[in-house]
C-alpha cells in the first residue's frame, strides 16, 4: 500500500509525482500538518491520511514547501529524524493527527516499521514546490 501524490499544474518533472509507502507517509504527513495546520483545512489534514483524493491547492503547496525548506535549512527536520519515536507522535486536540501506533494497530503491523527520514522530506519539498497543487490518492 502506498500514497501516490499527483501534481496538478506541474512546473517540471519533479512536480509530477511523489510516492510514499505506508511506512513513510503517516510520519511525513503528521510532520507537514504540524507545521502547516494554519494553511490546511481540517478536512485536508484528515483526508491526507487516506487515499481519498484530497486536493491541496497550488498556493498551499508552495507555502508548505517553503516552510519545510526553512525547517530543513534550520536543521529541524534532521533533528526530528533523530528524535523520532513512534509513541510520541503528536495528536491534535481535535484528533486530526494519526499516530503511527493507531495506524499500526488498525493494520495489525508493528509500529516500529514506521519511519521518518529527512531525505524523503527533501523529495516531498521538491515535489510540492513544483507540483502546482496536488492530489493525495
Amino acid at each position: 500500500m502506498s500514497f501516490d501524490l499527483v501534481g496538478v499544474k506541474c512546473k517540471n518533472r519533479k512536480g509530477e509525482y511523489f510516492r510514499a509507502n505506508i511506512w513513510w507517509w503517516p510520519p511525513l504527513w503528521n510532520y507537514v500538518c504540524e507545521h502547516c495546520k494554519d494553511i490546511l483545512a481540517p478536512k485536508q489534514i484528515e483526508d491526507g491520511h487516506y487515499n481519498s483524493f484530497v486536493f491541496i491547492e497550488e498556493e498551499q503547496a508552495r507555502i508548505m514547501a517553503d516552510r519545510l525548506e526553512t525547517l530543513m535549512l534550520e536543521g529541524k527536520i534532521k533533528q526530528h529524524e533523530k528524535e523520532y519515536v513512534f509513541d510520541t507522535l503528536r495528536n491534535s486536540n481535535k484528533g486530526s493527527y494519526k499516530t503511527a501506533i493507531d495506524i499500526a494497530k488498525a493494520l495489525n503491523y508493528p509500529a516500529r516499521a514506521f519511519k521518518f527520514n529527512a531525505e524523503v522530506v527533501k523529495e516531498f519539498i521538491e515535489f510540492a514546490k513544483n507540483s502546482g497543487g496536488f492530489v493525495i490518492g
